[in-house]
């Protein structure tokens, strides 16, 4: 009697194991390593006012059947652009070649370009095969002036028997390369000179001022500089993303040259300056006390005091300083 009992229970608890075994509850996500959703390329550079394209793609996946998401992207800065489906309302993104055919069929195909949304929902239909692998959902067009976040939500994997797949998401980024500003280029000469290297150069984002009492006012730190070569040709490049609106050109004895930027005919060519020479105190104006300077340097090799650099102290410097006597800068370029 104990052991048809015992027989019968064990029968009993094998069958129950049997039946637990074989029933899969609808809703519980399969584990699939490795699959996943997402924005490709993961971050897309548009030049702005032009376009580029994103894909949707799936990757890893097994016996998948059908796919929702939703992407969110700012409508300040980024459109989808033009319409895959002009006879069907609203803007439509064009739909990959995983969900393309006779054998799919699109439930939700819908661009909001106002709230920065799309929202998309498909899947492949009998007699088509599931999908194993992975391939592209869906390709968006985008214009774009600034960068956005690509930001996908509500995503789903179905597969053939309607089990959920349960995907890493990959979000995406558009951006803005930044256009690097056309050099700046020139050539500055010096007054009783026949050689012009080594005359500063540079580019500062404020106003050029209508007047500098002091040169060493001038001496600003990382901002864009040059110097000139022998023949007074020099060429600086800009920092990308600033924006420059004063050129200057600064030697010891020499009035200061500025040009207001930018420079657009043609773009970058600040042209020929010549400096005056005689600016001997590095206060911008030309008077008695450089006269006074070079005089009491006369007959001596001061490099401070030799206006013309011909390693010499005399009538040729004074006359120089004579010549522009009660001159300021700066000098318009």
């Amino acid at each position: 009697m104990n052991r048809k009992l015992t027989r019968t229970a064990g029968l009993a608890l094998v069958a129950l194991v049997l039946l637990a075994t074989a029933a899969q509850p609808v809703g519980i996500a399969r584990a699939e390593p490795g699959a996943w959703i997402g924005v490709v390329p993961d971050t897309l550079q548009i030049a702005v006012d032009s376009s580029g394209v994103n894909e949707i793609k799936v990757g890893d996946v097994i016996n998948m059947y059908g796919v929702e998401f939703h992407l969110a992207f700012n409508p300040a800065c980024v459109q989808v652009k033009g319409d895959a489906d002009p006879s069907t309302p609203g803007i439509q993104i064009e739909v990959g070649s995983l969900l393309s055919g006779s054998d799919a069929f699109v439930a939700k195909n819908d661009v909001d370009n106002a709230k920065g949304t799309i929202d998309f929902v498909a899947t492949l239909k009998h007699p088509a095969m599931p999908v194993t692998g992975g391939g592209t959902v869906a390709r968006i067009t985008w214009t774009a002036k600034c960068a956005s976040t690509l930001k996908l939500s509500g995503t789903k994997l179905g597969d053939v028997n309607g089990l959920p797949i349960n995907p890493a998401v990959k979000n995406g980024n558009i951006t803005i390369p930044l256009t690097p500003a056309p050099k700046v280029y020139g050539t500055v000469l010096l007054q009783g000179r026949t050689t012009y290297a080594n005359t500063e150069v540079f580019l500062t984002e404020e106003p050029c001022p209508s007047v500098i009492h002091s040169i060493s006012a001038l001496a600003i730190p990382n901002v864009p500089t040059a110097k000139t070569a022998a023949n007074g040709y020099f060429e600086i490049l800009p920092y990308p993303g600033r924006t420059y609106m004063c050129l200057s050109a600064f030697r010891h004895g020499y009035l200061v040259a500025q040009k207001s930027l930018p420079i657009t005919h043609p773009p970058g060519d600040a042209g020929v300056v010549t400096l005056p020479a005689g600016d001997m105190n590095q206060d911008d104006c030309i008077n008695i006390f450089d006269l006074a300077l070079v005089a009491s340097h006369y007959g001596t090799s001061d490099v401070m005091a030799d206006v013309n650099g011909d390693g010499a102290v005399d009538v040729y410097d004074l006359s120089l300083v004579g010549g522009n006597y009660g001159k300021c800068g700066p000098v318009n370029w």
